[in-house]
């Protein structure tokens, strides 16, 4: 009885020393995160806004803090004259006088040239009457493939003014927030490097990091990054490295990393300090 309890207390600590070993071994080979590394996160793009053509800002559409969109207008300049233009080059595309003017025309001659062809056969009629009629008929026919044609440059010069008057409208490049309105209605945009609107994406942001070169090694594209910042209360924040600068910086020795941060619900502001630690896979 006494041997049983002996060998059963001696599997139960075997058993509790192989359990320990393998928890120890285990830690031993989880893989130590690299960092802490301070850093900077911001936005992934900025855009600063402005018309295509020098003018005089006449609306804008948005306010500092307002979400925007690829594409959406958010500022005009005056485009009165450009309006007036487009008016009238789509009255003269959409005038059809002319080439109803030359279908009756061809059709007329074709119905003479009708009448008179046995005429011309048989020669009742002269050769120079004949080459009249004959010459009527063509000279319609062509008058009404030049009335198609300038039908044709009509609407393109609808399509002239239209593209004259979106240079007129300012549209952002970036799905962003409006960080700065630098002109009002009324103001002058002929001044160089002048911009109406910035624009800036805060989804998703970066975070630039310096590390040694000698680590750089160890970092891969795709590489998970936890960073955290005091602005947050210490929130981990997740990452992925999605740029590791090829070139280093000979002077100090070390290389940049950029790491990716998605923010769709823009609940990480830009602009703030933070800490990176590079998480080992």
């Amino acid at each position: 009885m006494k041997t049983s309890h002996a060998t059963a207390a001696m599997l139960t600590l075997g058993a509790a020393l192989a359990w320990s070993a393998a928890h120890l071994e285990g830690r031993a080979e989880a893989p130590e995160p690299i960092g802490p590394f301070d850093c900077l996160i911001q936005p992934s793009a900025t855009a600063e806004l402005s018309a295509p053509v020098s003018g005089v800002v006449s609306q804008v559409l948005v306010d500092r803090g307002d979400r925007v969109r690829t594409g959406q207008i958010v500022a005009r300049l005056y485009a009165g004259l450009e309006k007036t233009r487009l008016t009238i080059a789509r009255a003269r595309a959409d005038a059809k006088s002319q080439i109803a003017l030359r279908h009756t025309r061809l059709a007329f001659e074709n119905r003479r040239l009708a009448r008179n062809r046995k005429l011309m056969e048989t020669q009742v009629i002269t050769e120079k009457e004949a080459d009249e009629i004959r010459t009527a008929q063509w000279i319609a026919r062509i008058e009404l493939d030049q009335a198609r044609e300038e039908s044709n440059l009509l609407r393109l010069q609808v399509q002239q003014a239209l593209a004259d008057l979106a240079l007129r409208e300012v549209r952002s490049t970036i799905n962003g927030v409006v960080i700065n309105v630098a002109r009002q209605p009324g103001e002058s945009t002929d001044r160089v490097e002048s911009y109406i609107l910035k624009v800036v994406s805060l989804d998703p942001l970066f975070a630039e990091v310096f590390v040694p070169i000698r680590l750089s090694r160890s970092l891969s594209r795709g590489q998970g990054v936890t960073l955290v910042s005091d602005v947050l209360a210490e929130r981990r924040i997740a990452g992925r490295i999605s740029v590791i600068d090829p070139v280093a910086d000979a002077a100090s020795g070390m290389t940049r990393v950029r790491i990716t941060i998605h923010n769709a619900d823009h609940a990480i502001p830009a602009g703030i300090r933070c800490q990176a630690t590079f998480v080992r896979e």
